[in-house]
């Protein structure tokens, strides 16, 4: 689950790590691994840095005219809230829980 979608790039991301079990679980697994050895911040910055990296490298294998497209579109991709997405599903400290409005 996507919490702060704000591009259309970025939701056919998560989309496209969820279509495949394979590379959901590759990537639920980063999450797990970024998250067992950070705290939350750090864990974030993690994962969201290799998202980018990994991403970056399979759309870069595309011809000259889809190359042109793709960097204009990877910078609109929100890899923040990417890795967000991800580590939610496997947090259990309840980082990501609802929190009361102070008053």
């Amino acid at each position: 689950m996507l919490p702060l979608i704000t591009s259309p790039e970025t939701t056919t991301v998560m989309e496209w790590i969820n279509a495949d079990e394979e590379r959901h679980r590759h990537w639920r697994e980063q999450a797990e691994r970024s998250l067992a050895r950070a705290d939350m911040s750090g864990a974030i910055a993690t994962l969201s840095a290799r998202l980018c990296d990994e991403i970056t490298v399979i759309l870069e294998q595309q011809d000259q005219l889809s190359q042109k497209f793709i960097e204009t579109i990877l910078v609109r991709i929100n890899y923040y809230e990417l890795a967000v997405s991800l580590l939610s599903d496997v947090d259990q400290s309840g980082y990501f829980d609802p929190q009361p409005i102070a008053a």
